[in-house]
C-alpha cells in the first residue's frame, strides 16, 4: 500500500507538476502571443501611419498641382476676357468717335443747307425784291454763324445796303444813262 501510495502521490504530484507546467506554459505562451500581437498592432499602426503620411503628401501634391493648374486655367482664362474685353472697349471707342464724326458731319451738312437756302433766297431777292434785303442778310448770317469767311463777308456789306436794299438792273441802267448823259 505504501506504493500504492506512493504512486498515488507521485502520480498526483506530477499531475499538479504536469498542471503547473502546462499552466506556466498557457501564461508564457499567453504573454509571448500578447508581446507578439502588441508587436504585430504596433508594427501595422506605424505602416499605417507611414502610408497615411505618404498617401497625405500624395493627395497634397496632386491638390497643389490641381490648384496651379486650375489657377494657371483661370489666369489664361481672364486674360482671353481681358483682351475680349479690350477689343470691345477699342470697337465701343471707334464707334463713338465715328458716331460723333457723323454727327459733326451732320451738323456740317446742316448749317451748309441752311446757308445754301439763305444765300438762294437772298440771291432770288437781290432779283425780285432788291430794297428789302436786311431780312435775308440776318438769315444768312444767322446760318452762317461759325463761318468766318462768309461772316466776314457779310459784315462787309454796307449798312445802307441792309436798310435800303439796292437798286434794280432797270433803275441801274437809267442812272447810268444819266450820269453819260450829263458827261458828254
Amino acid at each position: 500500500r505504501y506504493e500504492e501510495l506512493v504512486r498515488y502521490e507521485s502520480a498526483q504530484a506530477a499531475a499538479k507538476a504536469s498542471d503547473q507546467v502546462h499552466h506556466q506554459a498557457e501564461e508564457h505562451f499567453g504573454r509571448v502571443l500578447s508581446n507578439k500581437e502588441h508587436q504585430w498592432q504596433r508594427a501595422t499602426q506605424e505602416a499605417l501611419d507611414r502610408q497615411r503620411n505618404e498617401l497625405g503628401k500624395e493627395m497634397e501634391q496632386r491638390f497643389s498641382q490641381a490648384k496651379s493648374s486650375l489657377e494657371s486655367k483661370a489666369a489664361e482664362e481672364l486674360q482671353n476676357r481681358l483682351a475680349a474685353l479690350n477689343s470691345l472697349k477699342d470697337k465701343v471707342h471707334e464707334l463713338q468717335s465715328a458716331l460723333a464724326q457723323r454727327s459733326e458731319n451732320e451738323r456740317s451738312s446742316t448749317q451748309l443747307r441752311q446757308m445754301s437756302v439763305a444765300a438762294l433766297d437772298l440771291q432770288h431777292a437781290l432779283h425780285k425784291e432788291p430794297h428789302s434785303l436786311g431780312q435775308y442778310i440776318s438769315r444768312l448770317e444767322k446760318a452762317a454763324s461759325g463761318d468766318k469767311t462768309v461772316s466776314s463777308a457779310l459784315t462787309s456789306i454796307p449798312s445802307r445796303v441792309r436798310s435800303e436794299g439796292v437798286p434794280t438792273e432797270l433803275e441801274l441802267v437809267r442812272r447810268f444813262n444819266n450820269v453819260y448823259d450829263s458827261c458828254y
